[in-house]
């Protein structure tokens, strides 16, 4: 469970560099929704 908690914060804080456009976020939300990457 650690491992996903640091990912979270690490998305987080490159949003806070780089601010995404919605779809880029769309994408990185369906990527992280989609099975076999954790």
């Amino acid at each position: 469970m650690t491992n996903s908690n640091d990912k979270s914060g690490e998305l987080l804080g490159q949003e806070r560099r780089r601010r995404w456009s919605p779809e880029q976020k769309l994408a990185m939300v369906r990527e992280s929704l989609e099975p076999g990457l954790g």
